[in-house]
């Protein structure tokens, strides 16, 4: 810690018309950026990524009645049996980790090593990260 006299002269007049504070901003996780939609909803596709892990996470807040889904395309784009957006359970809420299911016993983990592509559901919500474990 410095002390007083040790303050360049603009530091001191700062210091002496009371302009001093500490100041504290906190961020949630990866939450700089976000893709937002409103109550009428947008959907987005990723490009092509080879599926590892066994789960996908998602980091999102739903606003109030807001929700997230998710369907895994083939290389193709056409959804995989098991993972289209009717089977995926609605995501709600916020958290910066949220386990993304889907109905019918299909996970993520049976994808391994698949080139995939996300095609993710929003409304009323901000997704501010993806990523697999």
């Amino acid at each position: 810690m410095r002390n007083q006299q040790d303050l360049t002269p603009e530091e001191q007049a700062d210091f002496d018309d009371g302009w001093i504070a500490i100041c504290l901003a906190t961020l949630r996780l990866d939450g700089f950026v976000s893709l937002d939609a409103d109550e009428g909803g947008g959907v987005f596709t990723t490009k092509r990524l080879t599926a590892s892990g066994e789960q996908l996470l998602l980091n999102v807040d739903a606003h109030a009645g807001g929700t997230v889904k998710v369907e895994v395309l083939d290389d193709d784009g056409q959804p995989l049996t098991g993972f289209n957006l009717p089977d995926c359970v609605e995501l709600t809420g916020k958290s910066v980790r949220q386990p993304v299911t889907w109905h019918e016993g299909s996970t993520w983990k049976q994808l391994d090593g698949r080139t995939v592509r996300l095609r993710i559901q929003i409304q009323s919500a901000s997704l501010y990260a993806f990523w697999t474990e």
